[in-house]
């Protein structure tokens, strides 16, 4: 069955990573931009863990309690672990938090994996997303493999491969990044980013969102990938109201070659 891809907003929600080695430090860089609020399980951590994703070197420090170092006044804009358990996983670590959006586990030992798995599937139910490293029957959701086209990381494209073959995911996904590094994509979704900012707030009951939906659909395709980053927004702004000015409102934009010409800058 194939997967269904979504784009999974983690700010301020918990998740659990159980495993502190090799395969976890993948998964950690991967959650932490989302703003996640991880507590990692691990007896043993790579001995990179500590200093790239928990201690700091701006002022802010770690609270220490026998076996778990807390991060003291943790925000998502971190980028940081939030809580590190030195220790082997028991089942009073899931009572660290009262929900888990997320649980990894990145172990070695497959039968304690095998284990972990069904211990949380019968204390949350089947709801509870569970991704078990290397064993694709164990997975509510993959990785797959992750591309930012632009600086800000708004702008990314997702390719999975079912768990099938990561190594290739990662082979398309260079591929891909190879074909977009020479593209002005960064000040183009931001443009195009304020231009649907612009004309949701002059949006009223008289002007429907399927209306609005379409205009800015058909002005997109009009500059193509090769245009949006020049488009003046203001411009296009005043073109909007006087497109919804009169009634019928009209999608009828002027021709392309006039739409370069006069709403670029």
């Amino acid at each position: 069955m194939r997967s269904l891809q979504v784009a999974h907003r983690l700010e301020g929600k918990d998740v659990l990573l159980i495993g502190g080695g090799e395969v976890a430090m993948t998964r950690i860089p991967k959650l932490l931009p989302t703003g996640c609020k991880i507590t990692l399980v691990a007896p043993i951590l790579d001995k990179f863990l500590k200093e790239k994703y928990f201690c700091s070197n701006n002022g802010i420090h770690t609270v220490s309690s026998g076996q778990i170092s807390i991060r003291k006044d943790w925000t998502p804009e971190d980028y940081s672990i939030y809580k590190i358990i030195e220790s082997k996983f028991h089942e009073d670590y899931l009572l660290q938090s009262s929900t888990w959006s997320m649980i990894l586990l990145c172990i070695p030992d497959k039968l304690e994996s095998e284990r972990i798995y069904h211990l949380c599937k019968r204390k949350y139910g089947q709801q509870q997303m569970i991704n078990v490293a290397d064993i694709p029957k164990f997975c509510d959701f993959y990785f797959g493999s992750n591309i930012n086209l632009t600086k800000d990381g708004n702008l990314q494209i997702l390719i999975s491969s079912n768990g099938l073959s990561p190594r290739f995911t990662s082979l398309v996904k260079n591929e891909i990044g190879s074909m977009f590094e020479d593209w002005e994509l960064d000040g183009a979704l931001e443009k195009l980013g304020q231009l649907r900012s612009s004309i949701r707030q002059l949006t009223d009951i008289d002007i429907s969102i399927k209306y609005r939906m379409q205009w800015i659909k058909k002005c997109t395709d009009i500059f193509g990938l090769s245009y949006c980053h020049k488009i003046d927004v203001n411009k296009l702004v005043e073109l909007f109201k006087s497109m919804t000015s009169i009634e019928p409102k009209s999608l009828e934009f002027p021709s392309r070659e006039h739409m370069l010409s006069n709403y670029t800058s």
